[in-house]
């Protein structure tokens, strides 16, 4: 797992534009249980492109796994701010 882990940081670090790339890193880091790294990755990418909607999807399944309804709430909210009209 190492070994993926910092190839999928070098992936980045070489295309660290690709909004693919920074997703699949998050995934990357959820699947081996490092919930806090996913949120980390995902939130940067939320933050550098303010309307980037998957990021801040990938952030409220989190919480939502989590248990943590009112943090998953407040990113669901953000969501629907920014992009009002989809369902």
């Amino acid at each position: 797992m190492e070994e993926a882990e910092k190839q999928f940081v070098k992936a980045v670090e070489l295309e660290p534009k690709s909004v693919n790339l920074r997703l699949h890193l998050g995934d990357f880091y959820l699947f081996w249980g490092k919930k806090e790294k996913a949120l980390d990755t995902y939130q940067k990418r939320s933050i550098r492109i303010r309307r980037h909607i998957p990021s801040r999807v990938k952030i409220a399944e989190v919480y939502l796994n989590d248990k943590q309804f009112d943090k998953a709430s407040e990113v669901v909210k953000k969501i629907l701010e920014i992009q009002p009209q989809e369902p």
